[in-house]
């Protein structure tokens, strides 16, 4: 058989209402920071101040600027100089041609090509104009082998 102890524990009534017991809550303990002062607010860097520099001396007065052309007068002005300039070289270059020609006997458009370092074309151009103007004459007229002599 079955031999029962008396436990002196009772069942808690289900109807009572039980009171929360109140007990004081135990918070963890946070250090306090150090006391240290407020941190003071950044100022802006001013710039270092320009050193000074002597007072420049005094310019003289500009004189007035001179009455300007007309723009169209100036402008026929420096094409008739550039125009001018050009016909120079040119001529130097056809006095060129004469020299060697005059010393070699004649000269083909090759040969004037590069005493001049010009192209086909314009050798060609120079060698008519000498043609034209009486200075040379067309020795061999044979396409290629097309050579000047000087006029007599």
């Amino acid at each position: 058989m079955i031999e029962e102890t008396d436990i002196n524990t009772t069942p808690p009534a289900v109807d009572a209402p039980v009171d929360p017991v109140e007990a004081p809550i135990e918070t963890p303990a946070v250090p306090a920071p150090p006391s240290e002062p407020a941190p003071e607010p950044i100022k802006p860097v001013e710039p270092a101040p320009a050193p000074v520099s002597p007072a420049p001396a005094p310019t003289p007065p500009v004189p007035p600027p001179a009455p300007v052309p007309e723009a169209g007068n100036t402008i026929q002005r420096l094409l008739a100089k550039a125009k001018e300039k050009i016909q120079f070289r040119k001529q130097a270059k056809l006095e060129k041609i004469m020299v060697f020609a005059k010393t070699q006997g004649g000269i083909t458009n090759d040969q004037a090509q590069k005493l001049l370092r010009v192209s086909d074309a314009t050798a060609s151009r120079y060698l008519a104009q000498l043609t034209k103007s009486g200075r040379l004459r067309l020795v061999k007229a044979v396409g290629r082998g097309a050579r000047y002599a000087p006029a007599q």
